[in-house]
């Protein structure tokens, strides 16, 4: 048998989810090193910029407001959500393609499923 093949729209939506997993992840990351280093340049205050307050001030800001876009955005949780739709939907396409048991309304309960996954993630 010939495997069957996947409706467009959820092909479309599988690769969305998966540029929007890397998306996020490259946020969280982004964030996070750029606080992290930013509080160690302001907690450690290092000597050459010791005649320089602006930059220990800059970086102070820069820190706050990665922990603030951290704790709003939640990249990480958002990245989670996308990757984890991605894995049971790729799943279920696989499923469809290569089981002929497996339905189109199966693909569709899995679609279901991983929608639920992403909009369990939205801060709300």
């Amino acid at each position: 048998m010939a495997p069957r093949i996947i409706p467009d729209e959820i092909e479309q939506r599988l690769t969305a989810w998966r540029r929007y997993f890397v998306r996020w992840w490259n946020v969280h990351y982004t964030l996070g090193i750029t606080g992290a280093v930013s509080s160690i340049a302001v907690a450690s205050r290092p000597l050459f910029l010791s005649n320089r307050p602006f930059v220990i001030e800059g970086f102070a800001l820069i820190a706050a407001v990665c922990i603030v876009l951290m704790t709003f955005m939640m990249p990480s949780r958002r990245a989670k959500a996308y990757v984890s739709a991605w894995r049971i939907l790729s799943d279920g396409c696989t499923r469809y393609r290569l089981d002929e048991t497996f339905s189109m309304h199966d693909l569709l309960d899995v679609f279901t499923e991983a929608e639920k996954i992403i909009e369990g993630s939205d801060p709300s």
